[in-house]
């Protein structure tokens, strides 16, 4: 089956979820790299970060993969929900990152630098969570005046 997209001579973007793409860079028909185009940080400590509000964005979503595999074991039979949670996942991160970057990745570095300890990094966090409700309560503003 051939893959749908668009060529652009060294890569082959393939659609992957709502508003991401994946890009294939080919040479001699091999594939030698995969790379996410426009695709936020999504390692453990970026991932640890945003969690609270990974589960509440995504929660639906989410929530509808889990019964989709509860029903069937089958790996392929869940495979629109599985993307769907990734797509929603990647959204949020990339909000994240376009509206609280500084405050996200000092979050992130304390997260590192203290092994993950929670508790060593409650005023990044503290910062972090007020660029989150300004960003929230500004995008919710908007909303209202549409």
């Amino acid at each position: 089956a051939k893959a749908r997209g668009r060529f652009t001579g060294w890569f082959h973007f393939v659609p992957f979820s709502e508003g991401f793409e994946l890009a294939l860079s080919w040479s001699g028909g091999k594939v030698l790299k995969r790379i996410m185009s426009q695709a936020p940080a999504t390692n453990y400590t970026a991932l640890l970060a945003a969690a609270p509000y990974i589960g509440e964005e995504c929660l639906d979503v989410n929530r509808a993969f889990i019964k989709c595999k509860q029903k069937d074991d089958n790996p392929s039979a869940c495979l629109g929900e599985g993307q769907k949670v990734t797509g929603c996942v990647l959204k949020l991160l990339r909000k994240v990152e376009d509206t609280c970057m500084e405050s996200y990745k000092e979050y992130q570095s304390c997260l590192s630098t203290h092994t993950y300890r929670l508790a060593f990094c409650a005023e990044e966090e503290a910062k972090f969570k007020e660029c989150m409700s300004a960003a929230s309560a500004a995008s919710a503003e908007q909303q209202q005046q549409k």
